[in-house]
């Protein structure tokens, strides 16, 4: 067993060939999204690639999302739904994943679309790349009226064995959950999610996917995340101190999660510890920000990304009024924001 002090030796888990045309089985949880329903679903049967199932769990929907989706049932044998009493986006999953036959496993929110092109783009990135267990891709985020909010997200895809750079605390540029897809082999080890992620279980997925083998990136836009009040969160960070309590209270559970998932995996025993000063000290430092009670702030060279330790420094050293104004300015998504993603992404 590892001690937390020493950076751990992570190997990848060994994958089996992949089927010439495997079957895929899209997992869909569902709470409330009856008026997006129908174009999610759409945008699922016009794919180009045909050997798929869709597994639809309704997490306990009042709105009229039932009907919805025993009409797209009757219409389509290859969709399938279960409905359970609301228990959160984890809960869900693992409800749809108890009924997977395919080989990959591909996510879709219930508010989101893809492109006519995505399943043949990731079975194809599978194929060719028979080392990766996770194949992610970009997505272009729209508000609810069809506006563009982001045309290209995340700007830039990590990929390759990420696993050591997880363990030591990185930022990694991964997409939300329609980007997401794994090998069957990997998400055996993936579900069941813990249910006590009621939302934001993507986290989960991403993690262990990437901790369980390599990660293949399209660098192709072949979804749109729909942002509304309920998931404005994924394209800005927590604004208010309740809401930055609530993303730390998150991040505790994910880095359980995480050391149990490596101990599981890899027989390597690591402590929540070395993640709350490398991931937790720039959302300390958001709240002595706003506290404003001139108390000594965390070590801003504690923060292990270079973005954000440079942006930490900046902030750390001017008036709390403006300073306040520059963190929500960083964490908004803004047309400056959008301008300097779109240089970095002719230049890199």
């Amino acid at each position: 067993m590892t001690n937390s002090s020493v950076q751990p030796d992570l190997r990848p888990l060994p994958l089996p060939p992949l089927a010439r045309d495997p079957l895929v089985s899209i997992l869909v949880a569902n709470y409330n999204y009856a008026r997006y329903l129908p174009d999610c679903l759409n945008s699922v049967l016009q794919q180009s690639y045909g050997n798929f199932e869709v597994l639809i769990c309704d997490d306990g929907s009042t709105d009229d999302s039932l009907r919805v989706l025993a009409e797209f049932a009757a219409s389509d044998h290859r969709i399938r739904f279960i409905a359970q009493p609301n228990g959160g986006m984890a809960s869900a999953l693992n409800r749809a994943y108890e009924q997977a036959k395919g080989q990959l496993i591909a996510l879709i929110d219930a508010d989101d679309t893809w492109h006519d092109s995505k399943l043949d783009r990731i079975v194809q990135a599978f194929q060719q790349n028979p080392a990766a267990g996770m194949v992610t891709h970009q997505l272009r985020a729209e508000d609810t009226d069809g506006r563009i909010v982001r045309r290209i997200l995340p700007p830039r895809l990590d990929s390759g064995w990420l696993a050591p750079r997880c363990v030591n605390g990185e930022c990694l540029r991964l997409p939300p959950c329609s980007a997401l897809s794994v090998r069957s082999e990997v998400a055996k080890s993936i579900f069941p999610i813990p249910p006590i992620f009621r939302s934001s279980a993507d986290r989960i997925v991403q993690e262990r996917a990437l901790l369980y083998s390599e990660v293949a990136a399209v660098p192709e836009v072949l979804a749109m995340y729909r942002v509304h009040g309920n998931n404005l969160t994924g394209l800005a960070g927590p604004l208010d101190s309740l809401s930055i309590q609530k993303t730390v209270a998150f991040l505790e559970n994910v880095w359980k999660a995480r050391a149990e998932f490596v101990c599981e995996i890899h027989g390597i025993s690591l402590q929540p510890d070395r993640w709350r000063v490398a991931e937790g000290s720039e959302y300390q430092l958001a709240l002595s920000l706003l506290a404003k009670d001139g108390k000594a702030r965390p070590d801003v060279s504690l923060i292990s990304d270079r973005k954000r330790r440079i942006a930490w420094s900046i902030l750390t050293r001017l008036p709390d009024a403006i300073a306040i104004q520059g963190l929500r300015f960083w964490w908004r998504p803004n047309p400056v924001k959008r301008f300097t993603d779109s240089l970095s992404r002719l230049f890199s």
